[in-house]
């Protein structure tokens, strides 16, 4: 994203999080995920959404979020794989990650839906990464899209 720090979004996920709520303890972060999606065009003028993420990984050790996203268009859906991967935690224990998807298409990011389903999340334990349900995930970013959808399908799974 352009115009977006990693700072402006360590900001957004604590009022999204609850980390700064009126009379709360702001120590008492609950540890999640943010991603903030932007709806950006490239020279042409065609839909070039771009997605920025941000973990505690600090407080959640989670690495990556794993699943699918659909982009719906008037002529049809594409499906991509969807992931945030976060890497080197800064000294509060948050990393960031972006994303461009080149949809090639050559319409207006209004005209575009956008549907991410949440497989699963990867941990870092001891001796590796262990594949199971996500944190609290939360999308900013839906008013320059038609709409954007998430679906935790890692919560259905039955793990944890």
């Amino acid at each position: 994203m352009k115009n977006v720090s990693r700072y402006a979004l360590l900001g957004l996920a604590a009022v999204l999080m609850g980390c700064e709520a009126e009379g709360g303890d702001s120590t008492a972060l609950p540890g999640g995920v943010l991603f903030q999606f932007a709806a950006e065009s490239d020279k042409a003028g065609n839909c070039q959404p771009e997605r920025e993420g941000l973990a505690d990984v600090g407080s959640t050790s989670v690495v990556a979020v794993r699943g699918e996203a659909t982009y719906s268009m008037p002529d049809g859906d594409t499906n991509i794989p969807f992931q945030g991967v976060f890497k080197n935690p800064d000294d509060k224990g948050f990393a960031d990650d972006s994303a461009i998807v080149m949809l090639n298409y050559p319409g207006t990011c209004a005209d575009l839906a956008v549907k991410i389903r949440i497989d699963y999340c990867e941990y870092r334990i001891e001796r590796g990464r262990e594949k199971r349900a996500c944190p609290d995930i939360a999308i900013n970013g839906s008013d320059g899209f038609s709409s954007i959808e998430l679906i935790r399908s890692d919560l259905e799974s039955g793990e944890s």
